[in-house]
């Protein structure tokens, strides 16, 4: 017995020291302000504090045939934000897309709101509040943005359920491009907070008080969720602005990764559609892709994160190589075909 309490005492003045409280303060003594701990607690604070005011409920009712086939109203909660003053709300398409009715909840009061637009791809729906509350913050998107490095400390305010606006805390755990078979159009955040039910839409931020996306996606089998970064909220919530919709850029090629002994995966050009951007423009069956629109081509996910930037219209180089021979070939992007476009679900 006294063995064990030697090493209980040896292991709890351990990890105090590595946890930078000293032992002394196991006692009682109270922890010096200017620890490490107190900055970051008043660093959650602070956070927090500004911006509570900002987020709010929503719902969206949707109309349902009930088993007797009268009508039956079913709920969709989830959490949003305000980015101006005029009373736009950022939140998922999962709670708001389609809904018959919507409305925010901000402080305990309710605000009706009408739906602007939805992007099914990304799982964003822009919504208007009719009516604002007189007093509220926004959540400013930068436009320069800076992707937090894995491992970063990362905070959110959320709204789960029916509690109020809520601080949380996590950590920026990688950059995927696709999870449980779903693939994303562009790279998303996987961050260890906010895969509460109600806690979509929510806004995340950096140690510095920074926006750096919002919540889109929940992994619940990996107790973490998946954020929409910052510059593809952007472009998504202009395109939404000027035409009620995102309009995707269509080139028209399948792609297949291509293994090689002792060699990364090859991204090569599987199937051209007939008449399509990539046919018109010379792109072949088996060119192997090294750059689309100047960014280099090492997987499957890069192909994807660069064409979701390019808009209808515009002239994108794309670098292949073909029978040992490097070229660039220019492709005239055309707006996403209706048929294409309309097999888009809304990410759950």
């Amino acid at each position: 017995m006294r063995r064990y309490w030697l090493f209980s005492t040896l292991y709890i003045s351990i990890s105090s020291i590595g946890l930078g409280i000293l032992p002394s303060q196991l006692a009682g003594e109270a922890i010096p302000k200017d620890t490490t701990l107190t900055a970051l607690e008043s660093r959650c604070i602070q956070i927090f504090n500004t911006n509570a005011s900002a987020i709010v409920r929503v719902r969206g009712a949707y109309s349902q045939p009930g088993e007797d086939g009268a009508p039956k109203i079913a709920l969709q909660i989830g959490s949003g934000f305000f980015i101006n003053q005029e009373g736009e709300v950022l939140t998922t398409a999962t709670v708001a897309a389609d809904a018959d009715r919507v409305w925010v909840e901000h402080q305990g009061a309710k605000y009706p709101a009408k739906c602007c637009g939805t992007d099914p791809e990304t799982n964003i729906t822009l919504l208007k509040v009719l009516e604002p509350p007189r007093h509220f913050t926004c959540i400013p998107i930068p436009l320069d943005s800076t992707e937090p490095p894995i491992g970063s400390m990362v905070f959110g305010v959320t709204c789960p359920l029916e509690c109020k606006p809520s601080p949380s805390q996590g950590w920026v755990l990688g950059y995927d491009g696709e999870y449980g078979g779903h693939l994303f159009p562009t790279y998303h955040l996987r961050v260890s907070l906010g895969n509460h039910p109600g806690e979509g839409g929510s806004p995340v931020f950096d140690a510095n008080g920074r926006f750096i996306g919002i919540i889109v996606y929940t992994a619940t089998a990996l107790n973490a969720s998946y954020l929409l970064p910052t510059q593809a909220l952007l472009h998504v919530r202009d395109g939404i602005r000027s035409q009620g919709k995102v309009i995707h850029g269509y080139v028209g090629i399948v792609i297949s990764p291509v293994e090689c002994i002792g060699e990364p995966p090859k991204i090569v050009i599987s199937e051209v559609g007939p008449g399509s951007p990539a046919a018109d423009a010379g792109l072949r069956r088996g060119d192997e892709l090294l750059r689309v629109n100047k960014r280099p081509i090492h997987e499957m996910t890069d192909v994807r994160q660069a064409a979701f930037f390019v808009h209808p219209g515009q002239f994108v180089p794309i670098e292949i190589r073909r029978n040992d021979s490097i070229q660039t070939l220019t492709v005239h992007v055309a707006p996403i075909p209706t048929s294409l476009y309309e097999n888009i679900a809304p990410t759950p």
